[in-house]
């Protein structure tokens, strides 16, 4: 209950969905990276309690941007369905390697349908003290766009930091 509550925020922020009768917030949003996926056949989806889980397999992609370069080797998106349908919990985990030779994984976890979806992701990647610390400890939000025909997925990654934009 905890992540769709802060999921919920996060998208209210994110979007700029809060009304123009609130206080202007004492932090910002930076572009870290972009991932673009290939998504291939979905498998039988599974019953789960409450709902249904489907996995997709990630048959690659890559990640670009100021903060995180590489290539994605593979992975799987886990969209659960809960209910009559109405809420759909998002997670995307995704393995790969930076462009100077480091191993990363990354997960994402968020809420929402198709364009509508935002999500939070957390990056296992290199060493302490390492140029990866900034977002290895990071706060960071993403959107998640599928495509029409859901064969590709582009994910926009955001720290979160206490500059004021």
């Amino acid at each position: 209950m905890l992540l769709l509550q802060r999921s919920l925020l996060a998208a209210s922020l994110l979007f700029g969905l809060c009304s123009s009768a609130t206080p202007n917030l004492p932090f910002g949003f930076q572009e870290l990276f972009t991932v673009q996926l290939s998504v291939g056949k979905i498998l039988r989806p599974l019953d789960v309690p409450g709902g249904t889980l489907v996995n997709e397999p990630i048959t690659g992609g890559t990640v670009n941007g100021p903060a995180l370069n590489g290539t994605i080797i593979s992975g799987f998106a886990h969209p659960s369905f809960y209910g009559n349908g109405t809420l759909q919990v998002n997670v995307i985990d995704v393995y790969g390697l930076t462009d100077d030779g480091k191993t990363f994984y990354i997960n994402q976890q968020g809420i929402g349908f198709g364009t509508k979806q935002v999500s939070r992701i957390a990056v296992n990647i290199g060493t302490e003290g390492d140029k990866y610390d900034v977002i290895r400890d990071a706060f960071i939000l993403a959107t998640i766009n599928p495509n029409a025909n859901k064969t590709a997925v582009s994910v926009l990654a955001y720290i979160v930091t206490n500059e004021l934009p």
